[in-house]
């Protein structure tokens, strides 16, 4: 897995899976002063991959999702990504970016705003059905989806994450 990321004169590259130290993987910062080198976690988890790159005070964080979410996330349709609250996904803050990608192609949105949830359930009725899983008819429906990819019992221990988006 290769990514290079540039910003404001720094380039943050993830280092090829050759160089990991377990579940963690050699990031290398490039500035004009110095280069930076550190191990950080990747955690892949069913078909949804995150790499948590830290640059400055801003971070950017890369997610694999599947259409028709990347689609809708990248046209603006889908202005919410729901997240079970893990120890990673916590550490996204307002002003990070997020790079998804679809295997295929990426794009990268602005957080603009989190909100904590203990059910899926409260996040569908607070975000709406219409911005969380456009398309989707029923709170059943919506419920199903998301337990697809991540079931009950892990929402229950970890809560959920509405992670607000705004493609840049």
């Amino acid at each position: 897995m290769d990514h290079s990321i540039s910003r404001r004169g720094e380039m943050v590259d993830a280092v090829d899976s050759k160089s990991t130290l377990g579940n963690k993987v050699l990031v290398r910062v490039r500035s004009p002063a110095m280069i930076t080198e550190c191990f950080v976690n990747h955690e892949t988890f069913g078909f949804f991959i995150l790499t948590f790159f830290e640059v400055g005070y801003m971070a950017i964080f890369n997610i694999h999702c599947d259409d028709p979410w990347f689609s809708y996330i990248r046209q603006g349709i889908k202005p919410v990504e729901g997240r079970k609250s893990t120890h990673t996904y916590k550490k996204i803050k307002v002003g990070d970016q997020i790079k998804f990608s679809n295997g295929k192609e990426s794009f990268v949105a602005n957080v603009t705003e989190i909100r904590e949830y203990s059910t899926i359930e409260q996040y569908l009725e607070d975000v709406t059905l219409e911005k969380a899983l456009p398309g989707v008819k029923s709170i059943e429906e919506g419920l199903n989806i998301y337990y697809e990819w991540t079931p009950e019992e892990k929402i229950r221990q970890y809560g959920f994450l509405g992670l607000f988006i705004k493609p840049v």
